[in-house]
């Protein structure tokens, strides 16, 4: 890490902390109507892709940082990362993250294991409802594959297309 970002990551680390709180806490507050609408339709945790469809039609945008709230409280490791679920549909998962200091390597762009981390919490979240929609379908992933194109500089987005068909049958 360069002396700057280093610098940057210890001054703003506390500030960040505090701003990610309180946009989690707001978007509750915003989308408490959808959150109960989402329940009382059976949309909870054990319909991820459901829940997600009705809490992106909430306003400004801020269904989008609950859910990831709520997907983080099963990805703890996340709170240091910040990934954003921009998109979920049973087909395709889309995340980005804000490049911050503590994310960076000495080359000023994106540490790898950051992008590899956020590659994996939205491989969780894409797997886990394509479980959930095929029903009584457990699993664990055994390979994960990352292919960098180029260095990350500023924010960093992640999209995983998923087929019900890969999923296979372990014996």
């Amino acid at each position: 890490m360069r002396l700057l970002d280093g610098t940057l990551a210890y001054l703003t680390w506390p500030f960040v902390l505090v701003f990610l709180y309180v946009r989690f806490w707001l978007a509750f507050i915003v989308c408490f109507p959808w959150f109960v609408s989402a329940l009382s339709r059976g949309k909870g945790f054990d319909d991820f892709v459901g829940f997600y469809g009705v809490l992106e039609k909430a306003p400004l945008g801020l269904g989008k940082y609950l859910y990831t709230g709520f997907t983080g409280f099963f990805s703890p490791n996340n709170c240091l990362f910040t990934p954003v679920i921009m998109k979920l549909n049973s087909s395709v998962c889309v995340a980005s993250q804000t490049n911050y200091p503590w994310h960076r390597n000495p080359f000023g762009s994106m540490h790898a294991i950051c992008l590899t981390s956020m590659a994996e919490y939205i491989s969780a979240v894409a797997m886990m409802g394509a479980f959930q929609a095929m029903k009584n379908v457990r699993g664990i992933p055994i390979n994960i594959k990352v292919n960098f194109h180029s260095k990350c500089k500023g924010e960093a987005r992640a999209v995983l297309e998923i087929d019900p068909k890969m999923i296979k049958e372990d014996t």
